[in-house]
């Protein structure tokens, strides 16, 4: 047991709290997060910054993400806590370039008003625009969209450093690509906690009411682990990271307090000068806990009119109207004096407190809004009583926290306050900023390959054929056409009958036998026995497996085995690019939209597939010792099921953020003709069944089942929903004649329409 957590937990206001409250507490907490307290000894003796090394005459090259679309002079934690840290990055010899990732198109009054609130030519602000091919339809990609649009921006420049939140995993893609040596080799990524959704849903008690809340989650903690810094503010920050399951490393986080400029603050709070206490200031934050803990404080501790102040609240203008009702619906006896006041920025507290000096500031939560309120009033040295949280005491001097802090509970609230307005002194101190770590503005170190280099690996490219050779002879000639020569191709046609498709495996052979490739034909057993049947006759160290289909571009594998040998990587999916028609793109074509997918995320990879597509680089090795794929006729979702069951099994599967492959793209009544959809669902779900406790398997199989049901499963918003009924009215017979008979000549002349825009 750590004696500086039992110390954590000690409440320094409450009388209630005992020795044996305090390591009952503790047992609880190791109970529910049982190996945090392990990490926390590995990592926080290495949670120290870089000192400043020496001056470099050349200024840094630091790129910091933002989004403007929240107020830029408001209390919002992302964005002050933005401004803060620019402002260190300047007087420390950097010259930020600010990213504006929001999705309104700006204009030259934007850039100039942002520009302005820095030293003129001290920071450069740029709108990160659309990439050349946008994201396709789907939840997923929309989910991922902003990343995917700055990694596009970011790998055509060079930055020294990139700083930015793990708020909807924005560097997830750009960490990705660096982790497999695909780009920005020598760029420092350090990802700063802000306002991630699972720890935000953790402390104010949330749930999770989306399924695209899973692929959030899984970019934001992948953006942390990834980072080469993560800085934290104090030993509950880091404890706050574990207990929400991010995996970080010895060396990888850095304690480092929040930015914040004490001199400005104390300078702007000058004229502000405390007396007698004849009011008291709530600043509850944005949710309603804060408000409804406040106002029980009052009314356990000062009932009726007992007292002998006056009540205020100062909240955001977007709350001011709900949290003041609220708060007068649960004041007994005082609604008429309550005053609810709009305090949007550090100007307007400034102004409200100068004209009312004998008011005591209360916080009786700490969140994302009013934090940098109490850093503010904390900095000038203004009174104050603060809910002793993680964050309040990262943010505080250790000294002074426990003169001006008390549990967060309505007693305890009460007493404090009874307490100071008794003559009880409630200053704090600010942490200390110290230096800039050297590595928030240094360059990164490139990353070396952990594999031996030697000869190229061989490849077998398992190539899968049902009735289609037309396609076939494409999906061959993107083989051939391979940068990467090392490779073989294994073809198993999977009991093709036509005429037309015996007729072209019969002009294969002797191209083949030339080559040393081999044909395999086997009865109709479906995808998951025909490329089992692939992978036997392989002799590659890697297995490609590749639909008839499909295009590859020519440096797909190359691309493939060289982030395969780089990370090392056991499985290897990638981006694809979207076309229709039977006819390939052109060498140099543009792609209408791009399939994102964001990798080994099994949380919403039992829903949908998260993972890649089945055009995969796989090690045979580990294809091998996992049994293959699952052999079910006429069940789709295959590489959904064995991606999974990789994954769970501890394998290491990536995604290239590249498209690497042209993926043809056909109607969802060819896409499910010859299987099952709904089957597949369940048999991804199988994957999953082995690594859940029995009791709980059932559970497993209702909420697949119930995702699929509901709305969000099927992907449907109103436009979706429309889409979806005429789907199934297309299916009837006077759905079908009207479908082909009418509307035929004009589905023709569509797709007509976009091969050419393709070309």
């Amino acid at each position: 047991m750590l004696r500086s957590d039992v110390n954590d937990l000690k409440n320094q206001s409450s009388e209630e709290e005992t020795p044996e409250r305090e390591i009952l507490a503790l047992r609880r907490r190791k109970s529910l997060y049982p190996q945090t307290l392990e990490q926390m000894k590995n990592i926080w003796p290495f949670a120290k910054p870089m000192p400043a090394g020496p001056e470099d005459t050349r200024k840094a090259s630091v790129a910091v993400v933002v989004n403007f679309s929240l107020k830029t002079s408001g209390y919002e934690f992302v964005s002050r806590y933005t401004a803060e840290l620019v402002s260190r990055l300047v007087r420390n010899g950097a010259k930020p370039v600010l990213l504006d990732l929001a999705n309104e198109q700006r204009n030259d009054n934007t850039r100039i008003a942002v520009e302005s609130l820095w030293p003129q030519g001290s920071i450069v602000y740029e709108q990160v625009e659309e990439p050349d091919v946008p994201p396709s339809y789907g939840p997923l990609a929309r989910t991922a969209s902003m990343a995917y649009r700055l990694y596009e921006w970011l790998k055509k420049r060079d930055f020294d450093a990139v700083h930015g939140p793990d708020n909807l995993g924005v560097l997830s893609l750009c960490l990705r690509a660096r982790q497999q040596g695909i780009a920005f080799a020598k760029t420092r990524f350090v990802v700063h906690p802000a306002d991630a959704l699972l720890q935000k849903c953790l402390d104010e008690y949330q749930n999770l009411n989306n399924v695209l809340s899973l692929p959030r989650i899984y970019m934001e903690s992948s953006s942390l682990e990834m980072a080469d810094t993560v800085p934290v503010t104090g030993r509950y920050g880091l404890r706050r990271l574990l207990e929400a399951g991010i995996n970080l490393r010895p060396g990888q986080v850095e304690h480092c307090p929040i930015p914040h400029d004490s001199k400005a603050a104390r300078e702007q709070f000058q004229g502000v000068q405390s007396g007698e206490f004849r009011r008291v200031l709530c600043l509850p934050g944005v949710s309603r806990r804060g408000t409804a803990l406040f106002c029980k404080a009052l009314n356990r501790g000062f009932p009726g009119t007992s007292a002998s102040f006056a009540v205020e609240f100062a909240v955001p203008d977007d709350y001011q109207k709900d949290l003041a009702s609220y708060a007068k619906a649960l004041l007994s006896g005082r609604s008429e004096q309550t005053v609810v006041r709009s305090v949007p920025d550090r100007r307007s507290l400034v102004r409200l407190l100068s004209e009312n000096p004998d008011t005591l500031c209360v916080f009786p939560v700490i969140d994302e809004w009013n934090i940098y309120q109490l850093m503010d009033l904390a900095a000038a040295g203004l009174p104050l009583v603060a809910a002793d949280q993680h964050k309040a005491r990262d943010l505080l001097d250790e000294e002074t926290a426990k003169h001006s802090t008390c549990a967060p509970l309505p007693d305890a609230i009460a007493r404090h306050i009874r307490e100071v307005l008794k003559g009880r002194a409630c200053y704090a101190r600010v942490q200390s900023e110290g230096d800039l770590p050297a590595s928030w503005i240094s360059p990164g170190e490139p990353k070396t390959s952990t594999e031996e280099q030697g000869e190229p690996p061989l490849v077998t490219v398992c190539l899968m054929h049902f009735e289609r050779p037309h396609l076939l002879e494409q999906a061959l000639a993107s083989v051939e056409n391979q940068v990467y020569t090392n490779l073989e191709v294994v073809l198993v046609d999977d009991g093709s009958l036509k005429k037309e498709s015996i007729q072209k495996l019969e002009e294969l052979k002797a191209r083949f036998q030339e080559k040393g490739w081999n044909i395999i034909r086997q009865q109709n057993r479906f995808l998951g026995a025909a490329r089992n049947t692939a992978a036997m006759e392989a002799r590659g160290r890697y297995l490609y497996f590749l639909d008839d289909d499909n295009i590859l571009k020519p440096h797909a594998l190359e691309t493939m085995i060289r982030v395969a040998e780089h990370m090392p990587a056991d499985i290897v999916t990638a981006l694809s690019d979207a076309f229709e028609g039977d006819t390939p793109p052109a060498s140099d074509a543009t792609a209408s939209r791009r399939i994102i997918q964001i990798g080994d995320d099994l949380s919403y990879g039992i829903f949908r597939n998260s993972f890649g597509d089945s055009n995969a680089l796989v090690r045979r090795s580990v294809f091998l010792e996992l049994g293959g794929n699952t052999e079910d006729y006429a069940v789709g979702k295959d590489d959904q099921e064995f991606f999974a069951r990789a994954v769970l099994s501890g394998c290491r599967l990536t995604i290239v953020p590249e498209a690497l492959y042209w993926a043809r793209q056909m109607s969802a009544r060819l896409r499910t003709l010859h299987f099952n959809p709904r089957a597949g669902h369940v048999r991804v779900c199988r994957a999953y069944l082995p690594h859940v406790p029995p009791k709980l398997r059932p559970l497993l199989l209702l909420s697949t089942g119930l995702m699929e049901e509901s709305f969000e499963g099927r992907d449907i918003t109103l436009r979706g929903f429309i889409l979806h009924k005429i789907k199934r009215f297309a299916r009837t017979r006077f759905g079908a004649w009207l479908r082909f008979g009418i509307l035929g000549p004009f589905l023709r002349w569509r797709r007509e329409l976009r091969m050419k825009n393709i070309r």
